[in-house]
């Protein structure tokens, strides 16, 4: 059972439609009574109390990624806490993640190579926003990537982008601080994360997976946790040249490099990865 009900006023929030739970907290569809608009909430960790040690975090980090702005980043509009409750507003798109009906639909891969190459440099700029603040994303996955429009047509196809990118550093936060309800971690996450360790490769290793997906139509890893587990560990994954002919060699090579599971400190930064592809 969710925490909030419609039509339950929180803040200057009124709550229209619970929208689902994920690993950080439960979003809402609200109406923001003061400005008439409506917005996305997110109560962080609402299943049981943070310390008051994560909260003073919290504020830290929200400080610093609410002033992110970037065209593929979804706009933060509010940050608080309420009766002990941590909680976040961002602008709210209509169409879901790319999980949602209209992402399947609209993204289904395999995807020509010029798209997934355009949206995985998409993606990778605001990555690099992010990472030149010293911050790290630590959950990009099909989830945190939600859909604003169907596929641009071909004369904005050059600049247009049908994603934004999302909850930054949220899921990260909980693992570290709280207790998530889901335990498992992405299939996009790097192999450092299941050591609650972060680095800006780790999101270069998350675009990489994706990229794989967009282009042979394959999630890098498929099986139970545990055989996910062991084969990121060992970094053994169907060669994207076997699902896909028209990838060359040396775009493998790429790729293997961004999911190369040692030294991570060491891999290149997120935008050499679609720059480098051609």
């Amino acid at each position: 059972m969710h925490t909030l009900e419609e039509g339950q006023r929180f803040e200057r929030y009124r709550i229209l439609h619970y929208l689902g739970e994920g690993i950080s907290g439960e979003s809402y569809e609200v109406e923001d009574i003061a400005l008439q608009r409506k917005a996305t909430l997110k109560l962080i960790h609402p299943w049981s109390t943070l310390t008051d040690a994560a909260r003073r975090q919290f504020f830290r980090q929200m400080q610093v990624i609410s002033l992110l702005t970037h065209t593929y980043l979804t706009t933060m509009l509010d940050y608080g806490e309420v009766d002990g409750q941590l909680y976040i507003v961002r602008q709210y798109t209509g169409y879901g993640s790319l999980l949602g009906p209209a992402g399947r639909a609209w993204f289904n891969p395999p995807l020509g190579e010029a798209e997934a190459i355009r949206y995985t440099y998409q993606l990778a700029q605001a990555l690099h926003k992010i990472h030149k603040y010293r911050y790290v994303h630590g959950a990009l996955s099909l989830s945190n990537i939600l859909v604003v429009s169907a596929p641009p047509a071909e004369k904005a196809r050059a600049t247009a982008s049908p994603f934004l990118l999302t909850d930054v550093g949220l899921g990260h936060f909980v693992r570290r601080y709280g207790h998530p309800r889901i335990t498992h971690l992405p299939a996009t996450a790097a192999p450092e994360q299941m050591e609650l360790r972060l680095l800006p490769a780790s999101d270069q290793y998350a675009l990489a997976a994706l990229l794989y997906f967009w282009l042979t139509g394959r999630h890098l890893f498929q099986g139970t946790s545990e055989e996910i587990t062991q084969a990121k560990l060992s970094g053994s994954f169907i060669a994207p040249t076997e699902l896909n002919s028209s990838i060359t060699p040396a775009q493998e090579a790429i790729l293997r490099r961004a999911l190369s599971i040692a030294p991570r400190n060491a891999i290149p930064p997120s935008s050499h990865l679609p720059r480098n592809w051609q």
